[in-house]
């Protein structure tokens, strides 16, 4: 098969591989996404990524609508009821590797600052976190009752 009959279509969770001669659906229940010349694998993210910080999940959860850096810094303290506080370095450098890893993107400007958005690939991940919690939480509670 010549490299020049194969297009390669990542969707959700299937990657399906079309040639001239031949169609395969590979199953692939934890997805690659790519990231310019390289893919990056869900797996490796996870790795990277959980358990997360605090700072971490609240940038993120506070990204299901798009917001621009001091909008989050502000988000995440109302959410926290001030219990986070996150400094213009944290906030800033941490935008940048979510976005180079494909959790967050630009969604615009508004005001003349950038704004963000939570990617498919950053739900999955708060997701990840969130059930992780839930289990830790799940997992006390037999625990709890004694103390």
């Amino acid at each position: 098969m010549k490299k020049s009959s194969i297009v390669q279509l990542c969707t959700n969770f299937i990657l399906t591989v079309i040639s001239v001669s031949d169609i395969y659906n590979i199953d692939i229940s934890i997805f690659d996404i790519s990231k310019g010349d390289t893919l990056v694998n869900i797996d490796d993210l996870t790795k990277l990524y959980l358990p997360m910080s605090e700072t971490a999940y609240y940038i993120l959860l506070s990204l299901t609508k798009p917001c621009h850096g001091y909008g989050i810094i502000l988000k995440v303290e109302q959410i926290t009821e001030g219990r986070i506080r996150i400094g213009a370095g944290t906030i800033y450098g941490t935008l940048s590797k979510f976005e180079s890893d494909k959790l967050i993107e630009a969604s615009g400007e508004y005001d003349r600052k950038k704004m963000y958005k939570i990617t498919d690939l950053g739900k999955q991940i708060l997701r990840l976190e969130y059930n992780r919690l839930c289990k830790l939480c799940e997992n006390s509670k037999s625990f709890m009752g004694g103390l």
